[in-house]
Order: structure tokens, then C-alpha cells, then sequence
């Protein structure tokens, strides 16, 4: 910037360029342009058999555009070069848009905490529900590991015993003993 003309810049111009070419990076078509690589739509998470919901949000909100765009007017523009009303102008505009980016921030954070709530219901229900099957089948049939292999291991041996004697009786025949 050559300082000579920042500071003729008038309060009319400042205003001008705001609402105009400034804030035009900061639309959604700009944003998206120039800074977000970020979906439109948020992550969506099955947290149960039956019910899909919204986990995130989209980086593509306007509260973070419009927050960026409140940085920008105090970090980039020149303001100590300017002459005192085009500069008041700027901070007055920065001031009302990081108002209004405070108060999508803020809706956004009741929304997150609303997905959090939903999420941590989600799974104490899904905890609960743990329990009841773990206590039902613990409650059906008291399981002994021990047992349960000693029981396996001698079943299979009367298998195989009984698959040996099937095989020896196939073997037989009256014409042999008579």
C-alpha cells in the first residue's frame, strides 16, 4: 500500500469497499474459493441399530467466514496509515461483524453440545443394554471354562469312539461267521 493514498481513503470508500469487494472474499462462493477445502454438509454417524445423526459441522459455516472476515479488517488493512474516520469506519465494521460471527459461534456451540448430548445418551443406552445381554446370558447358564473343555474334550472322544465303531461294523458281514 503507498501511504500517501491510504490516508486519503474517506469514510464513504472504506464503507464502499467493506460491503463490496472485501466482503465478497468472505461470501460463501469466496470463502469457499479462496479458503475451505470443507464439505457443506457435516459428518453423519449411525450411533444406534436405528438412528443416524449429525456428529460435526461444516468448516463452510458463515460464523467462521464471518469471524475470519472480522480478523482480516483489523490484521490487514492498514488502519494506522488511514486517516481517523475511513479507520473508525473499519473498526466499527470489525466490531459488528465479530459480533454477529460471535453469534453463529455460539448457535454453533449449542448445536455441538446438542451432538454430544445425543452421542453420550446413545451410548449409555447401548451400555445398558450390554449389561442386560451380559447378565441374561450369565444368568441362563453359569459358564466354568474348565468345565466347559472337559465337557468338550470327552464328547469328542465318545465321537471318535463312535465313528471307530460304526467303521467296524461296516466291516462285518454274516458271510465272514458263517
Amino acid at each position: 500500500t503507498n501511504s500517501a493514498t491510504v490516508d486519503q481513503i474517506t469514510s464513504g470508500q472504506m464503507s464502499t469497499f467493506l460491503s463490496g469487494n472485501f466482503a465478497s472474499l468472505f461470501d460463501a462462493t469466496g470463502w469457499k474459493a479462496s479458503y475451505s477445502a470443507a464439505g457443506d454438509q457435516g459428518i453423519s454417524t449411525q450411533i444406534t441399530a436405528s438412528r443416524v445423526t449429525m456428529t460435526s459441522i461444516s468448516g463452510n459455516d458463515p460464523a467462521f467466514s464471518t469471524m475470519a472476515k472480522a480478523f482480516a479488517t483489523i490484521a490487514d488493512l492498514p488502519l494506522a496509515q488511514m486517516g481517523s474516520d475511513a479507520a473508525n469506519i473499519a473498526i466499527s465494521k470489525a466490531a459488528e461483524t465479530a459480533s454477529n460471527a460471535l453469534a453463529g459461534l455460539t448457535a454453533l456451540q449449542a448445536q455441538v453440545g446438542t451432538m454430544q448430548q445425543t452421542v453420550k445418551d446413545a451410548t449409555q443406552s447401548l451400555s445398558v443394554q450390554i449389561d442386560t445381554f451380559t447378565k441374561g446370558i450369565e444368568a441362563l447358564d453359569p459358564v466354568d471354562p474348565y468345565a466347559v473343555s472337559t465337557q468338550v474334550t470327552q464328547l469328542t472322544t465318545q465321537l471318535q469312539t463312535s465313528y471307530t465303531l460304526t467303521a467296524q461294523l461296516q466291516h462285518l458281514s454274516l458271510a465272514q461267521y458263517l
